[in-house]
């Protein structure tokens, strides 16, 4: 049964082989996409703040207004 063993000797090797590369690939391809994804959370949290203050300022604005027809009304 040599092609028994060759195939369990191989076998571990070409998984070997295969995790290496595997792992070296995704190492590479996480380091390409890593300034995209960073700069990507910076700009989300950028939009974030902004979008926070706005609605902020808009909330504040309202509950202002509706405190001057409040007056107004009563």
């Amino acid at each position: 049964m040599p092609g028994a063993l060759e195939s369990v000797q191989f076998r571990p090797t070409r998984c070997f082989d295969f995790c290496c590369t595997n792992l070296s690939l995704r190492l590479l391809f996480l380091s390409l996409l890593n300034p995209i994804f960073t700069s990507w959370h910076r700009w989300r949290h950028n939009s974030f703040l902004a979008f926070s203050l706005f609605f902020g300022i808009i909330k504040r604005m309202y509950f202002l207004i509706s405190i001057f027809t409040g007056l107004f009304i009563y």
